[in-house]
């Protein structure tokens, strides 16, 4: 490797399969991965040893210097993951993201292989694939938006850039265990909100989760990709990810307070004025930062 191009201006190509796949990599583990995938080059047509150095390891997940037990325990535990691929034919193929990994204690490096049941997913792409920044999703924090993230690029050129999944649906592509968040509330916080809110701050995509009931319970949850162009309008989507992401009972009053009815409330088109006089005075109230108290008090169920 050159060293002379950014480490985080790279692309990443990989299949739409890929994108859509379960796994149970954490964040730094996948970013690894991500580091790995951009050496890929689009008209390669084998894989490749990818070799680098701790320092560019180290700087490239921005892990701090003196990290380097953490880089080397991380990248042996990412060999003990695996992917749960879809294939055809109602088939998964389950694979290790990496086969193997050489430490090289005199020159401090590591160098990465592929197996080559991975070759499809990631060498001479034609169709259905999926490319996306590395500077992009090289910063992400939360592994659940590094996954709406991928699975948003793969969407996001469709004349309908939706899905919908029900709640078992989502808790099995996101890999969420029996015993974490339980409760569809605690999902939505601690998953849906953060993710959303990161994706906002640090990509081109804007995700909109829109819930569907049956009576008083989300039994789906519909996700939809808008891109970001600007920086005005990542803003704005900033703006209306904190208003939404506030209580339920906060929102309902400052709507009312500026034109909405009890009858139209959940009606964006119907009430635009409304809404954007409520996320002023939201804003001006501060209500946006102290939304995580907001929440911790608030007894909503949405």
């Amino acid at each position: 490797m050159s060293g002379k191009k950014d480490p985080k201006k790279y692309l990443i190509r990989q299949s739409n399969a890929l994108s859509f796949s379960r796994h149970e990599l954490n964040s730094v583990e996948k970013r690894i991965l991500y580091l790995i995938v951009s050496r890929i080059k689009p008209d390669d047509k084998d894989f490749h040893d990818y070799t680098f150095t701790i320092k560019e390891l180290v700087e490239g997940l921005d892990i701090g210097s003196d990290n380097h037990t953490f880089l080397l325990d991380t990248t042996e535990k990412l060999m003990k993951k695996v992917y749960q691929i879809p294939l055809e034919n109602s088939k998964d193929l389950i694979i290790a993201p990496i086969s193997s990994a050489v430490h090289d204690k005199d020159i401090h490096t590591i160098t990465f292989r592929f197996d080559p049941n991975m070759k499809p997913h990631y060498l001479e792409l034609k169709k259905n694939y999926t490319q996306f920044q590395l500077n992009i999703v090289i910063g992400l924090k939360s592994v659940y938006a590094q996954k709406f993230y991928e699975m948003a690029k793969s969407i996001a050129n469709k004349g309908d850039p939706t899905v919908r999944y029900s709640l078992a649906e989502w808790r099995y592509i996101l890999y969420i265990k029996d015993e974490e968040y339980k409760l569809y509330a605690d999902m939505k916080r601690k998953i849906f909100n953060v993710a959303q809110k990161e994706l906002d701050e640090k990509t081109d995509i804007h995700i909109e989760f829109k819930e569907e009931k049956s009576g008083h319970n989300v039994n789906w949850v519909w996700m939809e990709v808008h891109k970001i162009e600007n920086d005005e309008q990542r803003k704005e989507w900033i703006r209306q990810t904190k208003f939404n992401q506030l209580p339920k009972k906060v929102r309902d009053r400052l709507l009312k307070e500026y034109g909405a009815t009890d009858s139209s409330i959940g009606n964006i088109e119907t009430n635009t004025q409304a809404r954007q006089k409520a996320i002023e005075v939201a804003e001006e109230q501060g209500l946006f930062d102290n939304n995580q108290n907001l929440n911790n008090n608030s007894t909503d169920e949405e």
